[in-house]
């Protein structure tokens, strides 16, 4: 690739930067990365310099195209994607007829994991907090001090962040189809099986929530502030926006306490599961189970039970090894 070809990109990688992009907009590009590396590694040695010199004509292109400058949105991302792979084989397109290596080093993550009724915090090296919820897993990027952003992998369970602010490297939680952008804010997510979808509660801060359909990106909302809850569950039709008092949400990482958020008791069982290790059984067959919001205290089990009887008419019976919880009539 020509000099003046790598000063335009360089130049435009600056205005990629500073756009500071979405969560969702990095993984359209990580996707395109992935897709371009794989055409490469098939090909082989017969990629050289002119895939290089090919990506710059399209980009130049669209830029001198006046049709296509209506949609500029698209244009800078199509140069960020290609800018993306050009780096990351920089030295092969430098140097003419270098072949290509055959495959990229697969992303490596340290895994952390908390087991029931345990809870844990984690600090990652920008100065990040995370505390990890009961039955909770959080990866992390061996590369994450290095990377050009931020980014971590919370595959289930709850966790609260204090996000270290960096205007620079924004911060993303990965979460399913969910991706929570940030640049430095505090902020609980709630991504339980029981949930049947995704909860954040904004405790400071801004927060920027994205959600993968298919092949759209849908913005679920774009300034998530003090005080705000987003829920989004697999059978409601659109996500719920509602202002409360968020610090209720993430109570757990000091007292061990829950809020029940509109849960039933089948849910409410799975939570007593995983607080106090335990086997739960809900006789629900059949049954339309009301639905429950107020704080549960952590106690030991059979205060707990004492306390749902009461708020939920419920009945049960306790063994050293399991629990079965009858609704009731």
């Amino acid at each position: 690739m020509k000099s003046k070809q790598r000063k335009f990109l360089s130049r435009h990688l600056s205005e990629y930067q500073s756009d500071r992009p979405g969560a969702a907009r990095k993984k359209i590009i990580e996707d395109w990365f992935a897709a371009k590396e794989s055409e490469a590694a098939e090909q082989g040695s017969r990629v050289n310099t002119e895939l290089g010199d090919e990506i710059f004509s399209q980009i130049t292109a669209k830029l001198s195209n006046p049709v296509q400058k209506q949609h500029s949105a698209n244009v800078r991302w199509a140069i960020a994607a290609s800018i993306v792979f050009l780096l990351a084989f920089g030295s092969f397109f430098i140097l003419k007829n270098r072949s290509l290596v055959n495959s990229a080093p697969e992303m490596l993550y340290d895994s952390f994991t908390t087991g029931n009724g345990e809870i844990k915090k984690i600090m990652l090296p920008d100065g990040t907090a995370i505390y990890l919820n009961a039955a909770t897993t959080v990866r992390v990027p061996r590369n994450f001090k290095s990377a050009a952003f931020r980014r971590v992998m919370l595959d289930g369970g709850e966790a609260f962040f204090e996000v270290k602010r960096d205007t620079l490297r924004p911060f993303s939680i990965a979460t399913g189809a969910y991706l929570t952008t940030v640049l430095g804010t505090s902020f609980n997510i709630n991504a339980y099986p029981e949930r049947k979808g995704y909860q954040v509660a904004v405790r400071t801060g801004k927060v920027m929530v994205e959600k993968i359909v298919g092949k759209q990106i849908l913005l679920l909302a774009e300034k998530l502030v003090k005080n705000q809850v987003l829920s989004d569950k697999v059978d409601a039709q659109e996500p719920q926006l509602t202002n409360e008092p968020t610090e209720k949400f993430a109570n757990w990482r000091t007292d061990h306490s829950s809020y029940l958020d509109q849960m039933d008791l089948v849910q409410i069982g799975e939570l007593l599961s995983r607080q106090y290790n335990i086997k739960v059984e809900v006789k629900a067959k059949g049954i339309s189970l009301p639905k429950y919001s107020f704080s549960l205290k952590y106690s030991s089990l059979p205060q707990t039970l004492a306390f749902l009887a009461i708020k939920t008419g419920m009945n049960y019976q306790l063994t050293d090894h399991s629990l079965i919880i009858n609704p009731a009539k």
